[in-house]
């Protein structure tokens, strides 16, 4: 039976996403299907580990330990750090990836869809896999090696989180004055306040807050006049900075 033009277009679809984002649990030519399923394990203890120990706390002993492997069976398939850390960058991203996507599957485009969608978003923001994101985020800040890996996957994500996303709203609500720019508020926002607002003094109520706010930010007509301004005042600034660099 010959493919549908829209499975065919999904398959590319992954396999330019697996091309520019590698797969650490892929098998390679001639590798029994245990050593996936090793890289496996050992990609969950690394998550694991970031989750709970943060990177400092991350390392071949760590991770064997949680995998249940020896340290000689986990130095096989990652032989140093950096080459765990990198896989594990992968995986994470990868893992986000596949889980925002599966969210979005499950929440179809309609109109009162708006407040679901940061409930999602901020949902997203609740587990082991963003908290070893964070992790991993934070240290590439300082460490070039781990950046120059880092950097590449993360635009990957941001790619794919954007088409995803849009998929979450109907036509119109993408119309919307300032689409794009909300969108950004509300991630960038959420992902801000889960690495930061557990800190915070009085932090259930004033999450709760934030998040009426994004909505309101999100579907109230009064946020438009506000939105078209910031628009305003970053096309300035754009062309003032174009200027003095000329």
């Amino acid at each position: 039976m010959p493919r549908s033009p829209a499975k065919s277009d999904q398959r590319k679809q992954r396999s330019t996403r697996a091309e520019r984002l590698p797969d650490p649990t892929k098998l390679a030519e001639g590798e029994l299907r245990k050593s996936g399923e090793t890289r496996r394990r050992i990609m969950e203890a690394a998550v694991g580990c970031l989750a709970d120990y943060g990177y400092a706390g991350t390392n071949a002993v760590t991770v064997a330990s949680r995998a249940g492997l020896t340290r000689p069976a986990m130095l096989y398939h990652f032989p140093t750090r950096l080459a765990l850390i990198e896989a594990t960058i992968h995986y994470v991203v990868r893992q986000r990836i596949e889980s925002f996507e599966a969210a979005v599957a499950a929440n179809p485009p309609r109109g009162g869809n708006i407040a679901r969608a940061i409930e999602m978003a901020w949902a997203q923001n609740q587990t082991p896999l963003y908290r070893a994101y964070c992790e991993l985020s934070s240290a590439a800040r300082t460490d070039l090696d781990l950046a120059a890996i880092f950097a590449p996957a993360m635009a990957e994500y941001d790619r794919a989180r954007r088409a995803s996303a849009l998929k979450l709203f109907t036509p119109e609500q993408q119309e919307m004055e300032g689409f794009h720019l909300r969108r950004d508020i509300t991630r960038f926002l959420l992902d801000g306040l889960a690495e930061h607002g557990w800190t915070a003094e009085d932090a259930e109520r004033r999450t709760t807050e934030i998040l009426a706010f994004l909505e309101a930010l999100t579907i109230a007509p009064e946020a438009t006049p506000l939105i078209e301004k910031a628009q305003a005042l970053a096309k300035n600034a754009r062309r003032g900075r174009t200027r003095r660099e000329n």
